[in-house]
């Protein structure tokens, strides 16, 4: 076995610190890559809340022609009935 001598404790420190100085870099270059996913998603929520309020007023505008529908189809068949019964008076 070799001894450990001040020197040789000396660079085994620094070897350290410098292992721990790169990890250190590469922790933080993570970090900066889960904000980076972090504001990604973000902005897909925001998009996803634009898409919905727009969905929400495709809806709207459905149930409009909903509603013009059925009261068309009502005042058709009214008109249809009318007629009909005028056509059965004069018989």
């Amino acid at each position: 076995m070799q001894e450990w001598t001040d020197g040789r404790l000396d660079e085994l420190s620094h070897r350290v610190d410098r292992g721990f100085e790169q990890m250190n870099g590469e922790f933080n270059a993570i970090r900066g890559e889960i904000n980076g996913v972090r504001a990604e998603i973000g902005g897909v929520r925001a998009e996803i809340g634009g898409v919905r309020s727009e969905i929400d007023g495709v809806r709207g505008e459905i149930r409009g022609v909903q509603r013009a529908l059925v009261f068309g189809s009502i005042a058709m068949t009214s008109a249809i009935i009318t007629g009909f019964a005028a056509i059965a008076s004069q018989v």
